[in-house]
């Protein structure tokens, strides 16, 4: 690992920052309730990286942020996986984006692009729940 002005850089497996499962997502709706495995993981300075599998649905989301230090815009791009469906890519630069960290903020908005993946793929209200643990885990790799 090499620390510097802006921070620590380390090989892959040299920090426990790097890629975690979060605890805590879950995904329901019309009495169907699953756990999500969603990851996610810091892939330099500017870049955060979050997976989402709703594995009984074989469905996946990818998504990957880019922002600066001061968070004063952040790109995305979502990448849509499913069963008979054509992948989807779509791209956009979101403002500023709320949380209090850049990661639990971009978990927030994948969360919310995923659900409303889900009522698109399902044509049903999904519902996600994402608790403080999740949230708390999504900090600790962006600090």
């Amino acid at each position: 690992m090499v620390t510097g002005q802006f921070g620590t850089v380390g090989a892959g497996g040299d920090d426990e920052r790097m890629r975690r499962e979060l605890d805590g997502v879950q995904v329901s709706a019309d009495g169907w309730r699953e756990r999500c495995a969603t990851t996610i993981e810091p892939a330099g300075g500017y870049v955060v990286v979050l997976t989402s599998v709703v594995q009984s649905r074989a469905i996946t989301l990818v998504s990957c942020y880019l922002g600066d230090l001061h968070r004063a815009e952040t790109g995305v791009s979502h990448l849509c996986l499913a069963p008979g469906e054509r992948t989807q890519i779509a791209q956009q630069t979101l403002g500023e984006i709320a949380g209090q960290t850049h990661a639990r903020a971009c978990l927030l908005d994948h969360v919310a692009q995923l659900r409303d993946m889900l009522d698109e793929l399902t044509d049903k209200e999904v519902s996600i729940e994402l608790d403080e643990q999740a949230l708390a885990q999504a900090a600790a790799t962006w600090r």
